[in-house]
Protein backbone atom coordinates (compact mmCIF):
# COMPACT_ATOMS: atom_id res chain seq x y z
CA UNK A 1 0.00 0.00 0.00
CA UNK A 2 1.12 3.55 -0.77
CA UNK A 3 0.48 6.73 1.22
CA UNK A 4 -0.94 9.82 -0.48
CA UNK A 5 -1.73 13.31 0.71
CA UNK A 6 -4.90 14.91 -0.59
CA UNK A 7 -4.46 18.68 -0.32
CA UNK A 8 -7.83 20.43 -0.23
CA UNK A 9 -7.94 23.84 -1.94
CA UNK A 10 -10.97 26.09 -1.55
CA UNK A 11 -11.88 29.76 -1.70
CA UNK A 12 -12.31 31.19 1.81
CA UNK A 13 -14.81 33.72 0.51
CA UNK A 14 -17.10 31.05 -0.91
CA UNK A 15 -16.81 28.62 2.02
CA UNK A 16 -17.47 31.20 4.73
CA UNK A 17 -20.25 32.96 2.82
CA UNK A 18 -22.37 29.82 3.05
CA UNK A 19 -25.17 29.85 5.63
CA UNK A 20 -24.13 28.25 8.93
CA UNK A 21 -26.71 25.47 8.57
CA UNK A 22 -25.30 24.57 5.15
CA UNK A 23 -21.72 24.50 6.46
CA UNK A 24 -22.78 22.25 9.34
CA UNK A 25 -24.57 19.89 6.94
CA UNK A 26 -21.46 19.59 4.76
CA UNK A 27 -19.19 19.09 7.79
CA UNK A 28 -21.45 16.28 9.06
CA UNK A 29 -21.36 14.60 5.65
CA UNK A 30 -17.55 14.92 5.53
CA UNK A 31 -17.13 13.40 9.00
CA UNK A 32 -19.40 10.49 8.09
CA UNK A 33 -17.46 9.90 4.87
CA UNK A 34 -14.13 10.05 6.73
CA UNK A 35 -15.44 7.48 9.21
CA UNK A 36 -16.31 5.18 6.30
CA UNK A 37 -12.82 5.64 4.83
CA UNK A 38 -11.32 4.83 8.24
CA UNK A 39 -13.36 1.62 8.45
CA UNK A 40 -12.02 0.66 5.01
CA UNK A 41 -8.44 1.24 6.18
CA UNK A 42 -8.02 4.18 3.79
CA UNK A 43 -8.12 7.21 6.10
CA UNK A 44 -5.01 7.61 8.29
CA UNK A 45 -4.83 11.23 9.40
CA UNK A 46 -5.61 14.78 8.40
CA UNK A 47 -6.74 18.18 9.59
CA UNK A 48 -9.04 21.03 8.53
CA UNK A 49 -7.23 24.37 8.67
CA UNK A 50 -8.49 27.73 9.89
CA UNK A 51 -9.24 30.35 7.20
CA UNK A 52 -6.21 31.53 5.24
CA UNK A 53 -6.93 35.09 6.29
CA UNK A 54 -5.88 34.14 9.83
CA UNK A 55 -2.51 32.75 8.68
CA UNK A 56 0.91 34.24 9.26
CA UNK A 57 3.97 33.44 7.15
CA UNK A 58 7.60 33.32 8.28
CA UNK A 59 10.30 34.02 5.70
CA UNK A 60 14.07 33.47 5.86
CA UNK A 61 15.77 36.51 7.46
CA UNK A 62 19.04 36.38 9.37
CA UNK A 63 18.73 39.86 10.90
CA UNK A 64 15.47 39.55 12.84
CA UNK A 65 12.27 37.46 12.79
CA UNK A 66 10.29 38.23 9.64
CA UNK A 67 6.61 37.32 9.93
CA UNK A 68 3.90 38.77 7.73
CA UNK A 69 0.13 38.56 8.02
CA UNK A 70 -1.67 36.34 5.55
CA UNK A 71 -0.99 33.07 3.72
CA UNK A 72 2.15 32.33 1.71
CA UNK A 73 0.43 32.35 -1.70
CA UNK A 74 -1.83 35.15 -2.88
CA UNK A 75 -4.21 32.91 -4.80
CA UNK A 76 -7.99 32.58 -4.94
CA UNK A 77 -7.87 28.98 -3.76
CA UNK A 78 -6.04 28.40 -0.48
CA UNK A 79 -5.02 25.22 1.32
CA UNK A 80 -8.05 24.45 3.51
CA UNK A 81 -7.00 21.09 4.92
CA UNK A 82 -5.58 17.74 4.00
CA UNK A 83 -6.07 13.98 4.22
CA UNK A 84 -3.41 11.32 4.63
CA UNK A 85 -4.70 8.12 3.03
CA UNK A 86 -3.46 4.61 2.28
CA UNK A 87 -4.25 3.21 -1.18
CA UNK A 88 -3.08 0.44 -3.46
CA UNK A 89 -2.04 2.93 -6.15
CA UNK A 90 -2.59 6.42 -7.53
CA UNK A 91 -5.73 5.33 -9.37
CA UNK A 92 -7.40 4.45 -6.08
CA UNK A 93 -6.16 7.72 -4.51
CA UNK A 94 -7.77 9.67 -7.36
CA UNK A 95 -11.03 7.79 -6.82
CA UNK A 96 -11.00 8.74 -3.13
CA UNK A 97 -10.30 12.37 -4.05
CA UNK A 98 -13.28 12.31 -6.43
CA UNK A 99 -15.50 11.08 -3.59
CA UNK A 100 -14.24 13.74 -1.19
CA UNK A 101 -14.65 16.68 -3.56
CA UNK A 102 -18.29 15.72 -4.09
CA UNK A 103 -19.01 15.23 -0.38
CA UNK A 104 -17.42 18.61 0.35
CA UNK A 105 -19.44 20.22 -2.47
CA UNK A 106 -16.17 21.85 -3.47
CA UNK A 107 -17.18 23.23 -6.87
CA UNK A 108 -14.84 26.25 -6.91
CA UNK A 109 -11.58 24.68 -5.70
CA UNK A 110 -9.86 21.37 -6.16
CA UNK A 111 -7.85 18.56 -4.59
CA UNK A 112 -4.19 17.81 -5.27
CA UNK A 113 -3.00 14.20 -5.01
CA UNK A 114 0.62 14.06 -3.79
CA UNK A 115 2.69 10.97 -3.08
CA UNK A 116 3.95 10.89 0.52
CA UNK A 117 7.65 10.22 1.08
CA UNK A 118 7.55 10.23 4.88
CA UNK A 119 4.79 10.36 7.51
CA UNK A 120 5.05 10.25 11.28
CA UNK A 121 2.91 11.27 14.25
CA UNK A 122 -0.71 12.45 14.31
CA UNK A 123 -2.02 15.86 13.32
CA UNK A 124 -5.45 15.04 14.79
CA UNK A 125 -4.11 14.72 18.33
CA UNK A 126 -1.78 17.73 18.19
CA UNK A 127 -2.93 21.06 19.63
CA UNK A 128 -0.16 23.03 17.90
CA UNK A 129 -0.62 25.01 14.66
CA UNK A 130 0.24 23.33 11.36
CA UNK A 131 3.38 24.63 9.66
CA UNK A 132 3.53 24.31 5.87
CA UNK A 133 6.93 24.66 4.17
CA UNK A 134 7.24 26.31 0.76
CA UNK A 135 10.84 25.98 -0.52
CA UNK A 136 12.22 28.00 -3.46
CA UNK A 137 11.56 26.34 -6.82
CA UNK A 138 15.29 26.11 -7.57
CA UNK A 139 16.33 24.59 -4.23
CA UNK A 140 18.12 21.27 -4.79
CA UNK A 141 18.41 19.88 -1.25
CA UNK A 142 15.58 17.87 0.32
CA UNK A 143 13.99 18.89 3.59
CA UNK A 144 14.54 16.58 6.55
CA UNK A 145 12.31 16.04 9.55
CA UNK A 146 13.13 18.40 12.45
CA UNK A 147 13.81 16.48 15.69
CA UNK A 148 11.20 18.57 17.55
CA UNK A 149 8.37 17.72 15.12
CA UNK A 150 5.34 16.07 16.72
CA UNK A 151 3.60 15.24 13.43
CA UNK A 152 5.37 15.26 10.09
CA UNK A 153 4.40 14.79 6.46
CA UNK A 154 6.92 15.12 3.60
CA UNK A 155 5.60 15.16 0.03
CA UNK A 156 7.04 14.04 -3.27
CA UNK A 157 7.83 16.54 -6.03
CA UNK A 158 4.93 18.72 -7.18
CA UNK A 159 5.99 17.89 -10.74
CA UNK A 160 4.26 14.53 -10.24
CA UNK A 161 0.97 15.88 -8.91
CA UNK A 162 -2.55 15.27 -10.21
CA UNK A 163 -5.60 17.35 -9.33
CA UNK A 164 -9.33 16.80 -9.24
CA UNK A 165 -11.89 19.53 -9.92
CA UNK A 166 -15.63 19.59 -10.49
CA UNK A 167 -16.62 20.83 -13.93
CA UNK A 168 -20.14 20.65 -15.34
CA UNK A 169 -21.20 18.56 -12.34
CA UNK A 170 -18.56 15.87 -12.87
CA UNK A 171 -15.12 15.24 -11.42
CA UNK A 172 -12.29 15.96 -13.87
CA UNK A 173 -8.73 14.69 -13.31
CA UNK A 174 -5.74 16.57 -14.73
CA UNK A 175 -1.97 16.57 -14.39
CA UNK A 176 -0.65 19.57 -12.47
CA UNK A 177 -1.46 21.69 -9.44
CA UNK A 178 -4.77 23.30 -8.51
CA UNK A 179 -3.20 26.73 -8.07
CA UNK A 180 -0.77 26.68 -11.01
CA UNK A 181 2.98 27.10 -11.07
CA UNK A 182 5.19 28.45 -8.32
CA UNK A 183 6.37 27.21 -4.95
CA UNK A 184 4.46 24.16 -3.76
CA UNK A 185 4.14 22.67 -0.26
CA UNK A 186 7.04 20.32 0.51
CA UNK A 187 6.12 19.33 4.05
CA UNK A 188 3.51 19.83 6.76
CA UNK A 189 4.33 19.47 10.44
CA UNK A 190 3.52 20.46 13.99
CA UNK A 191 6.14 21.38 16.57
CA UNK A 192 6.20 21.26 20.37
CA UNK A 193 5.09 24.87 20.73
CA UNK A 194 2.66 26.25 23.29
CA UNK A 195 0.79 29.36 22.11
CA UNK A 196 0.71 31.00 18.68
CA UNK A 197 3.59 33.36 19.54
CA UNK A 198 5.88 30.43 20.31
CA UNK A 199 4.72 28.63 17.16
CA UNK A 200 5.51 31.68 15.03
CA UNK A 201 8.97 32.03 16.59
CA UNK A 202 9.61 28.34 15.88
CA UNK A 203 8.36 28.82 12.30
CA UNK A 204 10.85 31.66 11.70
CA UNK A 205 13.76 29.56 13.04
CA UNK A 206 12.64 26.74 10.75
CA UNK A 207 12.39 29.13 7.78
CA UNK A 208 15.99 30.27 8.33
CA UNK A 209 17.31 26.73 8.85
CA UNK A 210 15.54 25.32 5.78
CA UNK A 211 15.65 28.36 3.48
CA UNK A 212 11.91 28.13 3.00
CA UNK A 213 8.80 30.19 3.68
CA UNK A 214 6.75 28.66 6.51
CA UNK A 215 3.02 29.29 6.74
CA UNK A 216 1.48 29.04 10.22
CA UNK A 217 -2.18 27.94 10.35
CA UNK A 218 -4.28 26.85 13.30
CA UNK A 219 -6.29 23.66 13.02
CA UNK A 220 -9.97 24.47 12.64
CA UNK A 221 -11.94 23.21 15.62
CA UNK A 222 -14.71 20.99 14.27
CA UNK A 223 -16.74 18.74 16.61
CA UNK A 224 -15.86 15.11 15.89
CA UNK A 225 -12.53 15.82 14.21
CA UNK A 226 -10.57 14.19 17.03
CA UNK A 227 -11.69 10.88 15.55
CA UNK A 228 -12.01 11.65 11.85
CA UNK A 229 -11.63 14.75 9.75
CA UNK A 230 -12.58 16.29 6.42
Amino acid sequence: MEKYALLIYQSDGIVWSRPEAERERIISACLAHSATLAEQGVFIDGAPLAPAGWARTARPSLDEPLLVDGPFAETKEQLAGFYLISCADRTEAVRVAEEIIRVQENTEGGIEIRTVLEADGSFRTSSSPVLTLYPPVDRSTAFTRPPQAQAFLRLDSAAKVFNVRVENDRAVVRLGRVVGAGEAPEALLTLSAGDSTQAEAAAWRLAVACDAAVEVRSVLEVPGCSQTTS
